[in-house]
């Protein structure tokens, strides 16, 4: 039964990456989400943003075979007396990776690639890029952003520098590449940037995504679902909240769809109420079911002297709870297995 075990892990661990894709899409086409996470980034130029111009370009100027790797959302923007595009490459991690710089690196590569290639079949230059006269030079592209918010426990130590990388003497040093990504480490933002929830989106996910458990999550987000309502962000948010779940092992069949996990307006914290009971319950109802197949596969396998065949296995795994009582009852009686399942 190994092999189906393996195969339950491995849709599980797709439809979670498919389930924080459709999370950062969601999330990165509000412009309140842009801004609150470019605020936490500590550089000089996020101050000299003008966040009150943000405009979204239309989605046909950016990749569309890349956007399962990264969200390729471009904003146009004003920074001092002009307009700058930017895109927001997000790389999410929850564990430390030694050369996370180089992949972030390939992605932008990519991205820039991908553009290029636009142009090239292009008839008119996307608006999202600037030319001077035809044939005089080449189109300049967006400025691409390469962050990684990193939320896992351990201190991120690698170095976000490409060069350090590079084992490069003086007289080569400007044939190195030159490339930086931002690192966001959620675990360790200050206390005092998290604490007014009202005016930060991204310290409203942070948040919800230290919950260890669906138990500490439902208990923030008693505090926290007025706060998203008013931030505007219920879909997104869903979103989010539906793949915190699924990675701390709530099944996605279990969980309501995003745009019903929360529900909208003043019905969302009745909502939010009433999936926390049904949940409670059927996580109830499932520990008993797994405690039950534990004690009668160690009940048979003390009784009969050998560890259980595939088949017997297979049959306890689908049982319900019921059966399963019904089923450890006859252990004492039975002579053989058969007997122990007969009429069962």
């Amino acid at each position: 039964m190994q092999d189906g075990f393996d195969s339950d892990a491995q849709e599980t661990q797709k439809a979670l990456h498919g389930q924080y894709d459709k999370t950062r899409r969601l999330l990165y086409s509000h412009p309140r989400m842009v801004e609150d996470t470019l605020r936490f980034i500590d550089e000089p130029w996020v101050d000299e943003l003008d966040f009150s111009t943000l405009e979204r370009m239309p989605d046909s100027h950016v990749s569309e075979r890349l956007h399962l790797r990264f969200e390729d959302v471009v904003w146009k923007v004003r920074w001092k007396d002009s307009e700058v595009y930017l895109c927001l490459l997000l790389e999410f991690q929850s564990k430390v990776e030694p050369y996370m710089v180089f992949r972030v690196f390939f992605y932008m590569a990519a991205f820039y690639m991908d553009l290029v290639r636009q142009i090239q079949k292009a008839e008119e230059t996307p608006d999202v890029l600037t030319s001077g006269p035809a044939g005089e030079r080449p189109a300049k592209l967006p400025l691409v952003i390469p962050i990684v918010s990193y939320n896992g426990r351990a201190v991120w130590w690698p170095s976000c520098e490409l060069r350090d990388y590079i084992a490069c003497p003086e007289p080569w040093l400007s044939l190195a590449p030159d490339f930086r990504m931002l690192l966001l480490d959620q675990q360790r933002i200050p206390e005092k940037k998290l604490q007014d929830l009202r005016k930060n989106a991204m310290s409203v996910l942070t948040v919800l995504e230290s919950s260890e458990s669906p138990e500490e999550l439902f208990a923030k987000l008693t505090d926290l679902v007025t706060i998203i309502v008013d931030l505007g962000l219920e879909r997104a948010m869903g979103a989010a909240i539906k793949a915190m779940l699924m990675n701390l092992g709530v099944h996605e069949k279990e969980i309501p769809e995003s745009d019903k996990l929360l529900g909208s307006g003043g019905m969302l914290m009745e909502n939010m109420l009433e999936w926390k009971k049904n949940f409670t319950a059927d996580a109830l109802q499932q520990g008993r079911k797994e405690g039950e197949s534990l004690v009668l596969q160690s009940l048979l396998e003390s009784k009969f002297g050998q560890p259980l065949p595939e088949d017997a296995l297979e049959r306890i795994q689908k049982a319900d709870a019921d059966t399963l009582v019904h089923w450890a009852l006859k252990v004492l009686s039975a002579k053989n297995l058969q007997e122990v399942f007969e009429n069962g």
